[in-house]
């Protein structure tokens, strides 16, 4: 077998389960937990922007949607619509476009909106209490809000992906 091949394939599938890890860990426990610490939330969230949370975890997604969209590639000796058109390419390829939204939805709304209620809560730090501190802490509220539900609807299609990788190969 081809060591490129192995290669791709492994990062792949170690950089898959990576990513949906820390979305489904990050979906059920993580927000959650978040949400019921409150403003001392803050504190973790900074602490996961100086570790680049937020920039490591869709660089690894990017990678596992690159190395499936070139193993796709070679399983389907360079897109042929007849081995297209396989239960098995047509699983890969339903798993891969899944992939593929998750990844978008994952940058577009669960990133953007975790980061804009960061950097609103840091702002609204620097305010003495009264009607603007609460309007951006109810503001960053709403961001976490939009991250939290854009976050399980990853999770999800994380999970289906997953499942029809799984199956690819015996369908």
């Amino acid at each position: 077998m081809n060591k490129v091949y192995l290669f791709a394939r492994i990062l792949h599938v170690v950089t898959g389960a990576f990513w949906f890890g820390t979305v489904a860990f990050t979906a059920t426990f993580l927000m959650p937990s978040m949400a019921e610490a409150g403003p001392d939330a803050g504190k973790v969230m900074v602490a996961m922007r100086r570790r680049h949370f937020f920039e490591i975890v869709p660089a690894i997604a990017s990678v596992t949607v690159l190395t499936g969209v070139w193993l796709y590639w070679r399983f389907t000796g360079g897109f042929s619509s007849e081995v297209m058109s396989s239960r098995g390419a047509i699983a890969f390829g339903s798993g891969g476009a899944i992939a593929i939204i998750a990844l978008l939805i994952g940058v577009h709304v669960m990133r953007a909106n975790s980061l804009k209620a960061m950097n609103t809560v840091g702002k609204a730090m620097g305010l003495p209490d009264g009607p603007d501190k609460a309007g951006m802490m109810k503001a960053a509220q709403a961001h976490r809000a939009k991250a939290f539900t854009a976050a399980r609807v990853v999770a999800f299609l994380l999970a289906t992906t997953a499942a029809l990788m799984a199956l690819g190969h015996y369908v």
